[in-house]
């Protein structure tokens, strides 16, 4: 993994693993590596975290659980991810 990340991707998820399964798979092909991932889940981070291992091999990713039940909805989802980001410029997907 590269310590000069420059890019957050962050991913808002509601239960929806294998959606953000083929995102990932697109990013592994990338070919410009200077980001990290941050996927924002609601109540489902235990499923997340070990379909996830082999992507932290390739690069830096953090899966947060928000467990708001999806009671707050997507801005609140996607500012708890622009919030854990470290780079200065991010780009928000969604599943």
């Amino acid at each position: 993994m590269n310590n000069n990340l420059v890019l957050s991707i962050v991913i808002v998820t509601y239960k929806r693993i294998n959606r953000v399964i083929d995102i990932l798979e697109d990013l592994k092909l990338q070919s410009f590596k200077n980001f990290e991932v941050i996927i924002v889940s609601d109540g489902c981070k235990s499923a997340f975290d070990e379909r996830l291992k082999k992507y932290s091999k390739i690069f830096s990713i953090q899966n947060i659980d928000t467990n708001l039940k999806n009671k707050y909805g997507l801005a609140t989802a996607r500012n708890i991810g622009l919030k854990a980001s470290k780079c200065e410029y991010c780009i928000l997907i969604d599943d």
